[in-house]
């Protein structure tokens, strides 16, 4: 696997990792008083298949965009590209 490939996934794993529970208590956290506002019962209901769904798909999103660069970089010869300027 190329080294930009996995930086990526590093890198979103554990944005994905802190993200989504911090964002599941912010969401909880701004329904509760939006809700009593309009009067009606603050229940949040998180199901965990969907969000699960949502942060797989964002990771294997972000590896497959990191594709190409990669591969461009790992075919690109540095010797040529000095010998050029």
């Amino acid at each position: 696997m190329p080294a930009a490939v996995s930086a990526v996934f590093v890198f979103v794993f554990d944005a994905v990792i802190i993200g989504v529970p911090a964002g599941v208590a912010a969401g909880r956290m701004i329904w509760r008083p939006f809700a009593a506002g309009l009067g009606v019962v603050p229940v949040t209901v998180v199901t965990a298949w969907i969000i699960a769904a949502i942060a797989l798909g964002t990771v294997l999103a972000a590896n497959g965009l990191a594709v190409g660069p990669s591969l461009a970089a790992v075919r690109t010869r540095p010797a040529s590209l000095l010998k050029a300027e």
